[in-house]
């Protein structure tokens, strides 16, 4: 089996997931790990896909081609090397953020994390109207929390709410076993 990385990008229209996956099921290809959202007015895609050994980047990108011209996609589509594919760093925390919005929010909360060699998984973020007109902040990490770094985390996230006016709650999420 070979290992992809597929990005896709577009405008949100209805019946894009269905075109891809469809394609990459005719080519015989595996999901094995995906994020796709809505942005605004745009849709967004990442995959991980496992397809058979004698499938090369060319062939791949030929048969997603068709989704890519119906849907106007930005597409690319890269080889992932087994050595490249990194297993938990720590036990898995949320981590979400709320306050009126203002510029560097996710810088200021990735890089307290970074700092103490906390892996961000995933990242969501949105700005909303607020009740009072002002824009509202909300983001939301999934992150692995190494077992040096959870003793002090709550306190550096708690200074770091205070300094900037936000609420920032951190815990363990219970992993999910089959």
């Amino acid at each position: 089996m070979v290992k992809w990385l597929i990005a896709a990008a577009g405008l949100d229209r209805p019946g894009i997931v269905a075109e891809v996956t469809r394609a990459l099921l005719d080519a015989g290809a595996n999901l094995e790990d995906t994020s796709m959202t809505r942005l605004e007015d745009h849709f967004a895609m990442l995959l991980i896909v496992t397809t058979p050994h004698d499938l090369t980047g060319a062939r791949m990108e030929e048969l997603l081609a068709p989704a890519r011209q119906r849907f106007a996609l930005q597409l690319s589509v890269h080889p992932v090397d087994a050595r490249e594919v990194a297993g938990p760093r720590g036990a898995r925390w949320l981590v979400t953020v709320s306050g009126p919005d203002q510029t560097g929010i996710v810088h200021q909360v990735t890089g307290l994390l970074a700092g103490r060699a906390i892996n961000v998984g995933s990242l969501s973020s949105r700005r909303l109207p607020g009740d009072d007109g002002r824009p509202v902040f909300l983001m939301s990490i999934e992150a692995e929390v190494p077992e040096a770094a959870a003793a002090d985390l709550a306190g550096a996230l708690a200074a770091l709410a205070q300094r900037e006016g936000l609420a920032i709650h951190a815990e363990p999420m219970d992993e999910f076993r089959l």
